[in-house]
């Protein structure tokens, strides 16, 4: 059994410096980026925001108790949250009314075993993926289950392209069809057109993240944790280009990778969460040995702004999770998250915090001011 590690995160942010800077690592070719958490100093960051709209989920119906969120989406004027503990796909209305929930845990027609991603298409179909069981799952709109197909391969990650092929993240630990490959695409029968990406010897394939695709307005933002390589990807699934976070000294060594249960606690930084790319900004999660930090990189000005959370402030954005179809960012908070930080939420309604104080979540739609 693979053991996965959860990994809370949750953002804000802060200056440091950068440079833009063409090199090769480990085969990839990208801009450079340069971080230092050495002088960290806290800098007002709601510049880049221009408002948030915070949505009350509606919690007193059973099926609406989270474990815990791994995934959001917006599409289609719903919301969907992905739950991985509870094994669970929930749909909420834009005013956090509960609607349904899609399949559930069970060996009956459109049961799984999990839920380690899903995909929604413009129509409102949804996909779901079982790593368990290696399927594929359909259900309509309505959440109607449709069909599952078997894949021939173990896989983390997928999303439906524009051109109707797959892009796929397979498992460190395939050791089926297209062993060694890290990011695929293939046909709708799961036969590979390309090979993106593909792991080097130093993976520890016992130890597994929690990570997902971003779907952002250019195609989609892929990163594996413990990899600081961020790459943006073309709708079609092809890549166009990549960021290469560097900790200098504090680098992650790629020959401590292959022992993830002993090396992630020393004094390394790396990349906590996928980042988002958006808006000429890229907004995510550093981990430190000493602490969690947040941050955004603005792509034109070459700055870097850092922020340890326990700077954390409901104005700013925290936890980020994805991008909604007019590119605003998606987040969320509860009563869970304010603990780790030590946050307050002054800034909302009173019921909204009590609300919280209850046990509920409020998800966060923040737009964003296009940076210069």
């Amino acid at each position: 059994m693979k053991i996965k590690h959860l990994l809370f995160t949750l953002i804000l942010f802060l200056f440091v410096s950068s440079c833009n800077t063409k090199v090769e690592k480990h085969n990839i070719q990208g801009e450079v980026i340069n971080v230092s958490l050495e002088n960290e100093n806290f800098k007002e960051t709601s510049k880049y925001i221009k408002k948030t709209k915070f949505i009350k989920l509606e919690d007193y119906v059973t099926e609406s108790i989270f474990g815990v969120i791994t995934k959001i989406t917006v599409k289609n004027n719903f919301i969907y949250i992905m739950d991985e503990n509870y094994k669970k796909l929930l749909v909420f209305d834009m005013e956090g009314k509960f609607v349904r929930k899609i399949g559930k845990f069970g060996n009956g027609p459109g049961e799984y075993a999990t839920i380690n991603d899903f995909h929604v298409n413009d129509t409102g179909n949804i996909i779901i993926l079982d790593g368990n069981r290696e399927k594929l799952y359909w259900y309509d709109s309505l959440g109607n289950f449709v069909e599952d197909k078997k894949i021939p391969f173990e896989t983390d990650i997928f999303t439906l392209l524009d051109n109707e092929q797959y892009l796929f993240g397979l498992s460190a630990y395939n050791h089926s069809q297209f062993e060694g490959d890290q990011l695929i695409t293939t046909s709708k029968s799961f036969e590979k057109t390309s090979s993106l990406l593909e792991y080097t010897k130093y993976v520890d394939e016992n130890y597994v993240f929690n990570y997902h695709l971003i779907e952002n307005e250019k195609g989609f933002v892929y990163n594996r944790i413990i990899d600081n390589n961020v790459h943006q990807l073309s709708k079609t699934g092809e890549i166009e280009r990549s960021y290469i976070f560097d900790f200098g000294k504090l680098n992650f060594p790629e020959t401590d990778k292959k022992n993830m249960s002993r090396s992630i606690e020393k004094d390394y930084c790396y990349l906590l969460s996928v980042p988002i790319i958006s808006n000429g900004l890229i907004l995510g999660n550093i981990k430190s040995s000493k602490a969690f930090h947040s941050f955004v990189y603005n792509i034109n000005s070459k700055n870097i702004y850092i922020n340890n959370y326990k700077n954390y402030s409901i104005k700013d954005i925290n936890f980020p999770l994805g991008i909604t179809e007019d590119s605003k960012i998606i987040t969320y908070i509860n009563s869970d998250i304010l603990t780790v930080i030590g946050g307050e939420t002054n800034d909302v309604p009173e019921d909204f915090n009590e609300h919280i104080d209850k046990g509920g979540h409020i998800v966060c739609i923040t737009e964003l001011i296009n940076s210069k």
